[in-house]
């Protein structure tokens, strides 16, 4: 910590006058003159005690460091990236006619028939000869699980399937429904949904 040249001053002076004494008696100071002394003592320790030292330049340089070092780095938002938006082919079955058993068609228990539906492509993607009519709900009556279309069919064509099935023994009226199905495993089917099925339904009477 430094003092400045006034004090100096005041210590020197205070130095001399003690030197003064010193030479000339110690004992011939007197009361007063010692009580001025210590006052002027006490001044200056206070003084020294609430004296600001001067900052170092080199703290200046510390302290902006340290700050710099400690100020949060703001990364930039990243970018949320914009959905795309997917069109893809489109598939639907229409005109479903009944080439062979018309709904309601009887027969006897046990007997074999063969359903053919003529379905025309109404979706704007072509159907390839791998893409099958499955099985979807009902009575299956014996019949296959699938059957592949085997004909290439662009959007407006129509194809012919034709699916074999055997009457229940049971008399009553049974309704089997079918649904086409993509090479990918896509199901799709007619209305405006592009899922209701297609079917055929029978009567089995006895004799």
């Amino acid at each position: 910590m430094k003092l400045s040249r006034k004090w100096y001053l005041v210590i020197l002076t205070i130095f001399f006058v003690l030197s003064a004494c010193a030479q000339n008696d110690l004992s011939s100071v007197t009361q007063s003159k010692q009580t001025v002394i210590a006052k002027t003592i006490a001044v200056m320790k206070e003084t020294a005690l609430h004296t600001t030292p001067s900052p170092n330049p080199t703290d200046y340089a510390s302290m902006t460091q340290t700050a710099l070092a400690l100020t949060p780095t703001i990364s930039p938002p990243t970018p949320t990236p914009t959905a795309t938006t997917y069109v893809g082919a489109t598939y639907l079955a229409t005109k479903i006619g009944d080439i062979t058993i018309p709904d309601g068609t009887v027969f006897s228990p046990g007997e074999e028939f063969t359903k053919t539906w003529q379905i025309t492509n109404g979706g704007s993607a072509s159907w390839s000869p791998d893409f099958k009519v499955v099985f979807s709900d009902g009575d299956a009556m014996d019949g296959p699980d699938y059957v592949y279309i085997n004909q290439y069919t662009p959007p407006g064509q129509t194809v012919t399937v034709s699916v074999d099935l055997v009457a229940p023994e049971t008399p009553g009226t049974y309704t089997g429904y079918y649904l086409l199905q993509t090479n990918m495993g896509f199901n799709f089917g007619i209305g405006d949904s592009r899922i209701e099925p297609f079917y055929v339904t029978i009567v089995v009477e006895t004799e």
